[in-house]
């Protein structure tokens, strides 16, 4: 006959244990994947951790913190310091597509004008046929 009163304080423990080691290591896997300047999502984290997507959403703070991190744009933690002299060279290629585009709006503006002038006369001849 079955143990009408089983003991299953060690089962307990174990799976106490297991979650607080998928808790632990979910939280690892997001400070991991945002050292890394890489995209934080369920799916990475859930890979990452080694724990499933479900688990990451039955649990409200990991859920919180994954859905801020998702909507953040990922970085490498490191800023970026141009020098003089490359912000020079962005400064002269910004300069040079200026004037390309002031070039081309001039050239717009003309054959704008063109055709507006050639629509005027051919309503006044239309207009004559009348």
């Amino acid at each position: 006959m079955a143990n009408a009163y089983p003991n299953r304080s060690g089962l307990q423990q174990h799976a106490i244990q297991k979650r607080e080691h998928a808790i632990a290591s979910s939280w690892t896997a997001i400070q991991q994947l945002q050292q890394a300047g890489l995209n934080i999502n369920f799916n990475t984290v859930s890979s990452h951790a080694k724990v499933s997507k479900a688990f990451l959403y039955g649990h409200d703070s990991l859920r919180s913190k994954i859905e801020e991190l998702r909507l953040q744009k990922p970085s490498n933690g490191r800023i970026q310091v141009l020098s003089d002299s490359s912000k020079n060279v962005i400064i002269e290629s910004l300069q040079q597509r200026v004037a390309n585009l002031t070039i081309q709006i001039n050239k717009l503006q003309n054959e704008n004008k063109t055709l507006q002038q050639r629509l005027q006369m051919d309503l006044k001849q239309n207009y004559e046929q009348l």
